[in-house]
C-alpha cells in the first residue's frame, strides 16, 4: 500500500509513525512541511498526492489538519489526533475516515475529534480511543493506524457505509436448532483443541510463602510458521510479573504437573484497549502443550470481521467453582476440574463501556450474553454456563460459526467455515455482554512483537 504521511507540528521526516509503516512494509510517502507556513505545507501535501497517489493519507495532529484541507477527493484519511481547530478552515471528513485519539491527550482536546465527526455526519464508530498521549507512538496507536490503513487497503466495508437495506433480514432460519446440534457435536471439540487454561501461582498473605493456586484465564493456542504461540487477555499479567506472581498453563500429563511459562516470552498490550497478551512459546514447551492440544493456523483466522452477523461461539474455561486454595501447588498436584463454558452468542447494537475501557467497532466486537434473552429467543439453554457468574473466560477465543452475509443456509455450513475473529477481554454480567478484541489487531501485535512472523502472515494476509 502506498501511504501519504503528514507528519505534526515540530516533528521531522522519518518520526516512529512513518518509520513504523515502512517496517510492516508499505511505500510511505513523508515530506517535510514547514511549521511556519500552513498554507505552504497544504501545497506541499497536494503536490506529492498528484505524484503518487497513494491508497491512503495518514495525518498526525498538525498533519491531520493539512490532510483535511488539501484536495484529495475522496481519498481515506486516518487523522492522528487532528488539530483542526488550530489550522486551517475545514472542519469536516469525508465519509471514509477513521479518526485515531487518545483520552489523555494533554495538546487537543478529545472531544475536538468527536466534534469532528458531528460536523462530518460520522458515526462514534469512526473514532478509535486508543494511546497514552498525544505522540500516539505507543503499541495499541501504532496497530490501530495499521489496522485503519488496511481496512482501506482490503475490500472490507466500513460498517457505516453498509447499504444495510440490501442485507437479507437477521433470522438465520427455522434450523437453528439443529444447527446448535452440530455445533455440540462437530465444532466445540474442535475448538476445545485449540483452547488452553492459564493458571497463576501467588503467596499466601498468613504466610508470605507461595501456596495459593488459582484458576486465571483461558487462551488460544496458535502456530504461525514454525512458531507457537497463546494468546490471551493482558489485564493483570504485568502486575503477576511485578509481584512475583508465577503463571502456568494446561496439564502435563506426563509430568503431572502444570507448565510453567518462566521460559517462554509473554508480550502484552494496554488493558484500556487492546487488552491482548502474547505468550511466544519456548520450543519444549509447545512440545508439551502439543501432547494435549492442537494448534490452530492463520487459515482458521477471519479478518476483516466488522461487517460480520450471524452466531459466535464463545468457549473458554470459567473460574467459577474450579478454585482450590487449599491444595499446596509445591507439593504433588493432581489436576484440577476444568469447566468449559460453551456459549452461543448473537451480536449487540448496545453502545457500552466497561470499567476502564472505552468501546470501537473498530477494535471490539460486542456479543449479547444474557442467559434470559438466549433462553427466550432459542431455548436452547444447555450451552449456556449454570452457574450465575462467569469469571475468568479472559482470553478466550470468539468464533464466527454462521454469518447472514454467506447466503447459505445452516444446514449447509460445516467446520471449515468456523473462524477465529477475536480474543475476548471482559464479560459484564450486569449487562450481559462479552467484549473481545479484533483478530486482525492481535496479529498486527504479534507481527510487532515477533517480527519473525510477518512473512507467515503476510503469506496468508498479504
Amino acid at each position: 500500500m502506498k501511504i501519504l504521511f503528514l507528519h505534526g507540528w515540530t516533528s521531522v521526516v522519518g518520526g516512529r509513525k512513518p518509520t513504523f509503516l515502512i517496517e510492516q512494509g508499505h511505500e510511505v510517502v513523508n515530506p517535510a512541511l514547514p511549521d511556519e507556513d500552513f498554507d505552504e505545507s497544504v501545497r506541499i501535501a497536494e503536490a506529492e498526492y498528484n505524484e503518487h497517489h497513494p491508497d491512503v493519507i495518514v495525518g498526525s495532529s498538525r498533519g491531520g489538519a493539512v490532510a483535511m484541507n488539501m484536495n484529495s477527493g475522496d481519498t481515506p484519511l486516518v487523522l492522528m489526533c487532528p488539530a483542526w481547530k488550530k489550522w486551517g478552515s475545514a472542519t469536516t471528513v469525508n465519509p471514509r475516515s477513521v479518526v485515531i485519539h487518545s483520552h489523555e491527550d494533554d495538546v487537543v482536546p478529545f472531544a475536538d475529534s468527536e466534534e469532528l465527526l458531528s460536523n462530518s455526519g460520522l458515526p462514534t464508530d469512526a473514532l478509535m480511543p486508543v494511546g497514552h498521549d498525544h505522540r500516539l507512538a505507543d503499541q495499541a496507536a501504532l496497530s490501530a493506524m495499521l489496522w485503519a490503513c488496511s481496512l482501506f487497503e482490503s475490500d472490507q466495508q466500513l460498517s457505516w457505509l453498509e447499504d444495510r437495506s440490501q442485507l437479507p433480514p437477521q433470522a438465520l432460519g427455522a434450523d437453528e436448532a439443529s444447527f446448535h446440534e452440530k455445533v455440540k457435536i462437530e465444532f466445540i471439540p474442535w475448538i476445545e483443541r485449540s483452547t488452553v487454561s492459564f493458571f497463576h501461582m501467588r503467596k499466601d498473605p498468613a504466610t508470605n510463602d507461595y501456596g495459593i493456586m488459582d484458576k486465571d484465564r483461558t487462551g488460544v493456542f496458535l502456530q504461525i510458521g514454525c512458531d507457537h504461540f497463546v494468546v490471551t487477555a493482558s489485564h493483570f499479567i504485568q502486575d503477576y510479573v511485578d509481584k512475583g506472581t508465577y503463571l502456568f498453563m494446561s496439564w502435563d500429563d506426563e509430568e503431572h504437573c502444570f507448565i510453567p511459562l518462566a521460559s517462554d516470552q509473554i508480550a502484552t498490550s494496554d488493558s484500556e484497549t487492546l487488552d491482548v497478551a502474547v505468550v511466544k512459546l519456548s520450543h519444549e514447551n509447545s512440545e508439551k502443550l502439543r501432547k494435549r492440544h492442537t494448534p490452530i493456523t492463520i487459515q482458521n483466522m477471519a479478518r476483516n470481521s466488522l461487517t460480520s452477523d450471524g452466531l459466535f461461539l464463545i468457549v473458554g474455561y470459567p473460574r467459577a467453582g474450579t478454585e482450590f486454595p487449599e491444595q499446596n501447588p509445591l507439593e504433588e498436584l493432581k489436576e484440577p476440574l476444568l469447566e468449559t463454558l460453551k456459549y452461543c452468542a448473537k451480536r449487540t447494537t448496545k453502545k457500552w463501556t466497561g470499567d476502564g475501557l472505552t468501546f470501537s467497532s473498530l477494535t471490539h466486537i460486542l456479543l449479547g450474553m444474557s442467559r434470559d434473552s438466549y433462553l427466550a429467543s432459542t431455548g436452547c439453554g444447555d450451552l449456556l454456563p449454570v452457574h450465575e457468574q462467569v469469571q475468568g473466560i479472559s482470553g478466550c477465543g470468539v468464533w464466527l460459526i454462521a454469518d447472514r452475509r454467506w447466503k447459505k443456509s445452516l444446514d449447509e455450513i460445516c467446520l471449515d467455515d468456523c473462524k477465529l475473529i477475536a480474543i475476548e477481554h471482559t464479560y459484564d454480567d450486569k449487562t450481559g455482554i462479552v467484549a473481545a478484541t479484533w483478530i486482525d489487531l492481535v496479529l498486527m501485535m504479534i507481527a510487532m512483537k515477533f517480527p519473525e512472523t510477518k512473512p507467515a502472515i503476510d503469506l496468508v494476509y498479504p
